[in-house]
């Protein structure tokens, strides 16, 4: 989905992890305002955030959800959040190698955690 973005098993305990996030995030925002062939300023208008904001946002990465949902309804990509934190389906082992896999996944997310405490 995000390009160039870690996983999670990269990520975890890598402060740098959300700023790569954010980073993509902004870039495709960007991306799609002129895409649209929006200024900031007319998109700073239409959704109501404040110029400064947007611009913060497209330089520094920096927004608060308020706006970035904001920002997002004028872009028509409001979508992309109605299944950020839904429960995933988690689905059986097909195969025994897989069952295996996924233990020492499981595995390597307990040493991760046990290693931060």
């Amino acid at each position: 989905m995000l390009a160039n973005v870690p996983t999670t098993q990269q990520t975890l305990g890598d402060p740098r992890a959300s700023a790569v996030i954010a980073r993509d995030i902004a870039q495709r925002m960007r991306g799609r305002r002129k895409e649209l062939h929006l200024s900031q300023s007319a998109l700073a208008e239409q959704s109501g955030v404040s110029l400064g904001s947007l611009k913060r946002f497209e330089q520094d990465s920096l927004i608060s959800l308020e706006s970035l949902i904001k920002l997002s309804m004028v872009l028509g990509c409001e979508e992309s959040f109605q299944g950020l934190f839904e429960v995933q389906q988690q689905q059986a082992p097909s195969s025994l190698e897989e069952m295996v896999a996924q233990g020492h996944h499981l595995l390597d997310q307990i040493a991760l955690l046990e290693s931060a405490r």
